[in-house]
């Protein structure tokens, strides 16, 4: 029972940190610090590849509500991932600050994990609760299990960490590491 509370509390948590704005709305927050142009040009670049990939996580959203498939949509947001990736990796080649104030990780989008075949027929469902490195280059490292399920769902909850779409937390003008508490959850409909 103190188990179950824990996980809706985390759930909840999750949905109150990393709840999206809403419409007309920016999730990557603009500039609040001086700046080169070249600095700022960048920033913008950033801001605008969260835009693109929210509104492909909202037609992932709703492809999946509709019973749909996502695949398409869901290879354009790997793409937009890569390129979120690059323009941080610019960024730090550049060696530019980021101009905003000091800032927790932004998760722009999260992938629902798969299923192995041998959960579906053992119809297991739950969470998996699993922590990972959120990096100053825009990848995560060192996702590990902090509480899980069998049939090979705790793999497929650490594949999801690969695929989180990010902009990593800001300190004193810098992109830094963090670690982040998540949850997959597997539903059986």
């Amino acid at each position: 029972m103190i188990i179950r509370a824990l996980v809706i509390l985390l759930c909840l948590q999750s949905v109150l940190l990393f709840a999206q704005p809403g419409p007309g709305r920016h999730s990557v927050p603009p500039k609040s610090k001086d700046c080169t142009p070249a600095e700022e040009k960048w920033w913008n670049d950033i801001r605008k590849k969260g835009d693109e990939i929210l509104d492909l996580r909202d037609k992932v959203t709703e492809a999946r509500r509709r019973g749909g498939n996502s695949g398409k949509v869901s290879s354009q947001l790997e793409g937009r991932r890569k390129e979120l990736i690059a323009l941080i990796k610019t960024g730090q080649d550049n060696n530019y600050n980021v101009p905003v104030d000091d800032a927790r990780t932004i998760i722009l989008y999260m992938p629902g994990p798969d299923y192995t075949e041998e959960a579906r027929r053992q119809r297991e469902s739950g969470t998996v609760l699993f922590e990972a490195q959120f990096l100053p280059d825009g990848t995560t490292a060192n996702a590990r299990v902090l509480r899980g399920l069998k049939y090979g769902l705790n793999d497929k909850a650490l594949e999801v960490a690969n695929h989180i779409v990010f902009i990593p937390s800001v300190a004193n003008g810098h992109f830094r590491a963090g670690k982040e508490k998540m949850v997959a959850t597997f539903t059986l409909l």
